[in-house]
Parts: structure tokens; sequence; C-alpha cells
């Protein structure tokens, strides 16, 4: 091949390759990318959230690209923000935001109509979102106290701050992951003020809450001594009440016993009535009424009156013998009469029996 002809090939080759340099382009996979036709979008963006188009793509050669990050960015406030909380007191804080552009042609038709360079654009955006953050924070911030701030209401306050700052940026195409303040100081001229008057609030917030844990300890107590007092009450009528239903039985057992016929007791669960309730008006007990309160009802076996003289002369020995031993087990001293009926079985044929 002559010169001139080898010379038409490199021009040849050259111009193809400037041709397909100027029609192709190439879009990353943490890009978003908008076709720019004398400063105008072309079409919808490429690549943009939800989408799968990074890689070769084409357009004209008078057409220029602009690419965008898909990314989730960081932006931190360029310089502490000085707060007038309540109270009069002043506040720095330090905040920063996580974003992402999701609608690109609106993030540039918002921004970049001047621009065409994407670090120029960002920048604009940089200085929108100063604003909104500020106005957010002064907004949501002013009108709370530090000790709501710091602790009651942090989180709350958060909230609020990332949906005013959210609400703003989506008109940018622009949507908003985390808001947060990295740190809230005051200012070195007033901080000893108010770390003091924050102690003397905390201290005046602990005793009143001891105060009340005091009163509420000293109601407690009172109900427990209450219900300690019942208790010890219905304890003691029950207990009178099975001590009746001893006595009862007992003697019923006496009774038929010296008639000299078998018993029958109907034993029934005590009345659960209190027993100051059984008598109205401060009348006597009738015999039903201690029966009920007792639940036992004494019954002879027998139809008539049967009496056995030799049970019953052993029934009043019996019975003599008891009151002896209780008595005279002492050692008290006691002057009677030696014809007394305590000692009728001392002397006469009841003794020499």
């Amino acid at each position: 091949m002559n010169p001139f002809m080898r010379f038409i090939a490199i021009v040849v080759v050259g111009g193809a390759l400037i041709f397909a340099g100027s029609i192709f382009f190439t879009v990353k996979q943490w890009q978003q990318a908008i076709v720019l036709e004398f400063g105008a979008p072309k079409g919808g963006a490429i690549n943009e959230p939800g989408s799968d188009e990074a890689g070769l793509q084409m357009k004209l050669p008078w057409q220029n690209v602009i690419y965008l990050d898909a990314r989730n960015l960081d932006f931190d406030l360029p310089s502490s923000l000085e707060i007038v909380v309540a109270n009069e007191e002043r506040l720095l804080v330090d905040a920063f935001v996580r974003y992402q552009i999701t609608d690109p042609l609106l993030y540039y038709q918002s921004l970049g109509a001047a621009s065409s360079n994407a670090n120029e654009i960002r920048a604009q955006f940089n200085n929108r979102l100063t604003n909104i953050l500020s106005e957010a924070m002064r907004g949501q911030l002013g009108s709370k106290t530090i000790r709501l701030i710091i602790n009651e209401q942090r989180a709350q306050i958060m909230a609020a701050i990332k949906a005013d700052v959210t609400e703003e940026a989506r008109k940018l195409g622009v949507t908003i992951i985390d808001v947060r303040i990295r740190q809230a100081d005051f200012p070195d001229a007033n901080a000893d003020n108010v770390y003091r008057r924050m102690v003397s609030d905390y201290n005046q917030q602990a005793e009143r809450i001891r105060a009340e844990g005091q009163r509420r300890a000293q109601e407690i107590r009172a109900e427990a001594d209450k219900e300690v007092v019942r208790i010890l009450a219905v304890a003691e009528e029950r207990s009178q009440i099975i001590r009746g239903r001893a006595d009862a039985i007992r003697n019923c057992i006496f009774a038929n016993a010296y008639q000299g016929v078998p018993a029958r007791i109907a034993d029934t669960p005590p009345s659960d009535a209190p027993i100051a309730d059984a008598g109205e008006n401060g009348t006597s007990l009738t015999d039903a009424q201690i029966a009920a309160i007792l639940g036992v009802t004494c019954q002879s076996t027998s139809t008539g009156p049967v009496r056995d003289a030799s049970r019953q002369e052993f029934f009043d020995f019996y019975r003599s013998l008891e009151a002896y031993q209780t008595a005279l087990k002492t050692g008290d001293t006691m002057v009677l009469s030696p014809n007394s009926e305590f000692f009728r079985y001392f002397n006469g044929e009841g003794g020499a029996r």
C-alpha cells in the first residue's frame, strides 16, 4: 500500500473512532446519566433507582451527558448551627443528613438549569440542603427546653426534623434516608450557668420522686396494717367458732350421757356470716342462730326419757374426779366443810365404793 492510501486509511479509522466516541458512552453501576441536548434533558434518566440500565449507551454527536451519583450520599453541616431554644438558652448543634438522588431529572431541573457540571450542581444542592436543615432544626428545637431536647423528647424531635427535611428535599428529586444530630453543646459563654441550672432542676425532680415514693410507701403500709387487723379478726372469729363447735359437741355428749341415751350430732359446715351480724339491734342470739353459726345440732336417739341410775351415778362420779383433778393439782389451800357436796365421794357410801 502506497503512503497516500495508508494516510487515508489512518484518517478514516481515526475519524471513525472519534465518531464512535461521540455517540457511545458508558454508565457505571453506581451512576445515573442524563442526556442533554443544548442544555435541555433529552428523554428520561438512565439507570435511575428501580431500573437496570448500566452499560454501553448511545447518543447523537452533538449531545452531551451529565453523570449523577446513584449511591447513598452524606451531607454534613458546614459549621455548628446556633439555635436559641426555650428560656432564651443557646445551643450549638452539629447535624448530618444521608440522602439519595431518586429523581435525576427533577434534581437537574431544580438545580442545574444554569450548569451541566455535576459537581457544581451538587454544591448548589448542598447550599439548599443547609438552608432546609437549618430551618427545620430551628423550627423544631426553638420551642423546646434543653431537657426535652436531650432526654425526654429526643426521638420525637428527630422524627419531626426528618419529616420537615424530607418534605422539602422531595421537591428537589432527593429522598432523605436519615437525619441525625451528631453533637449538641452549649456555647462556652453560658455553659456553666446552664449546667448548674440543669443540676438544680434534676435535684428538684429527684426530691419530688422521693416524696412521691414515701407517700406511696405510707399508703402501702397503712393498707397492709389494715389487712393484718382484718385477717387477725377473721382468724379470731373462726377460732371462737371452732372452740364453740367443740364445746357444743362435748355438751351434747354429756347431756345425753346424763340421760343415759346415745347422742346423734348433726355436724354441718359453719355459717360464713360474722357472729356480730347474727344478732340484730344488740339482741341476744337464739339457739337456732347459735346452731347455724356453729353448724352443730344435738339430737337424742331416744323417743322418750330413758335414765339408768347406775349410769347416772357413774357419770356423776367421773365428773367429780375431773373436778378433783382440776381443783387440787395446783397445790392451793381450800377451806371447805367436810359435809360439802364437793367431798361426797370421799365420805359415805359413794366414797366406800
